[in-house]
């Protein structure tokens, strides 16, 4: 993916000094040639962001709730209750 965005930049100066702030979005302005691919591409990758974010921090507090049970962190009593009413984990997130 690297290879092709470097590939699409075109002119860096011009993609630097872009009126957005963002080069990445004037980047795909030039290779569209349109507002609106530009804005699809653009929302592409703060919507993965998104996604990834939440799948973190879904994993990490997943993981420490398994370490906890195991006694394997400090405090793995505080971190390893269920509560019975949510049946969740809610001291891990």
């Amino acid at each position: 993916m690297l290879v092709t965005f470097i590939y699409t930049i075109g002119d860096l100066e011009s993609v630097l000094a872009t009126p957005t702030g963002f080069p990445y979005i004037q980047v795909f302005y030039n290779a569209t040639g349109s507002k609106g691919g530009a804005t699809a591409m653009t929302m592409i990758l703060v919507l993965s962001s998104v996604a990834n974010a939440m799948t973190n921090m879904a994993t990490a507090s997943r993981q420490l709730w398994a370490f906890a049970r195991d006694g394997g962190v400090p405090f793995h009593t505080t971190f390893a209750k269920v509560p019975a009413r949510f049946e969740v984990p809610m001291n891990g997130k």
